[in-house]
């Protein structure tokens, strides 16, 4: 029986490497230039031309986005007579690689693969596919939102001109019709902009708490920044808490938080014990098919959102579209959960 080959082991040969179990192709492993970092992707070897046998011909397909290399790889195959294809996919720019280069921190940048003896936890021991789009947003300067920008926010919130997540506003204006926020406590767990502390505030929050590891300015003062250390140290329990877009990250490096695999369920437990007894936890993260896109974030299917979920109680969820039959990779559902801490 021949062997077939991706050659290719980035985003568009994870993708072959899916299309091909989809067909009911169990790829032999991938080709790479790098395959002396990468090692491994899927479970699968990654290894070098030259390591292939060719001695039952293998049959190579070619999964990269280079018209160049495509050209020069093709050459190869064709002098050794091998069967090859061209796999063909769609370019999604959400997938580029990316890396800020104005980045000013003394610290090493996050890691661009996944690190060897971690694979496997970060994978749920495979179970999870990986795709890859690198981020490096260790903020050098803080999102500023003014006295001003909160009044302005307050008046786009009345009017329905406030735009968040797209449609997803939406599901924050429903939930607001069934739950009160006058008078109570709020701690939002990360920031990119003027958001979700911004609609705790308008729907009469007394106090708000943002939590991020590079801290915002705020300029309200009914609102107070932290960063995680700060919080630890702060004792506060709190009537609610939002994570809108923001656990899915934990774990991954991407704002300069340390690797850890389950740190978005060490997130939610921390989440938990910094809620009062009867309080309600505010979450949305990407929901469809099961991918740890690194190190942007993940995205929670069959499989590790019971996991996320784990000692919580589902009390609203507020959609506007459905998660189900997305395609492998499609992060931007994220239905807003109501969740209370279970007994």
């Amino acid at each position: 029986m021949k062997q077939t080959y991706i050659w290719g082991a980035g985003y568009y040969g994870t993708l072959a490497a899916f299309d091909c179990e989809q067909k009911g192709i169990k790829a032999a492993g991938f080709i790479d230039s790098n395959a002396s970092q990468i090692k491994h992707r899927l479970g699968l070897p990654v290894l070098t031309f030259e390591q292939i046998s060719l001695t039952i011909k293998p049959e190579i397909i070619i999964a990269i986005q280079n018209e160049k290399a495509i050209k020069q790889i093709s050459e190869i195959l064709k002098t050794k007579n091998l069967d090859f294809e061209i796999f063909k996919f769609p370019v999604q720019n959400n997938y580029n690689y990316y890396t800020n280069p104005k980045r000013n921190s003394k610290e090493p940048p996050p890691s661009s693969t996944i690190p060897e003896h971690l694979y496997n936890d970060f994978t749920m021991n495979g179970q999870i596919p990986v795709l890859y789009w690198y981020l490096d947003e260790r903020n050098d300067s803080k999102f500023h939102n003014s006295a001003e920008d909160y009044k302005k926010a307050f008046e786009r919130f009345e009017n329905r001109s406030f735009e968040y997540y797209g449609k997803d506003i939406n599901s924050f204006y429903a939930a607001f019709e069934k739950y009160n926020f006058n008078g109570k406590s709020v701690l939002i767990w990360g920031l990119a902009g003027l958001n979700c502390e911004a609609m705790a505030l308008w729907q009469g929050a007394e106090h708000v708490y943002v939590v991020d590891y590079n801290k915002p300015v705020c300029e309200h003062e009914r609102i107070t920044v932290m960063n995680h250390e700060e919080l630890v140290k702060s004792g506060i329990k709190t009537d609610i808490a939002i994570s809108f877009s923001s656990f899915e990250h934990d774990g991954l490096g991407r704002y300069g938080d340390p690797l850890n695999p389950n740190g978005d369920l060490r997130a939610m437990q921390v989440a938990g014990n910094l809620l009062k007894d009867d309080g309600y936890l505010w979450l949305g993260v990407p929901q469809g098919e099961d991918c740890l896109v690194w190190n942007a974030h993940r995205i929670y299917g069959g499989k590790r959102l019971p996991l996320l979920l784990e000692g919580w109680n589902i009390e609203a969820v507020f959609e506007q579209e459905s998660p189900n039959k997305q395609p492998l990779g499609a992060w931007n559902i994220q239905p807003l959960m109501i969740l209370k801490r279970g007994l």
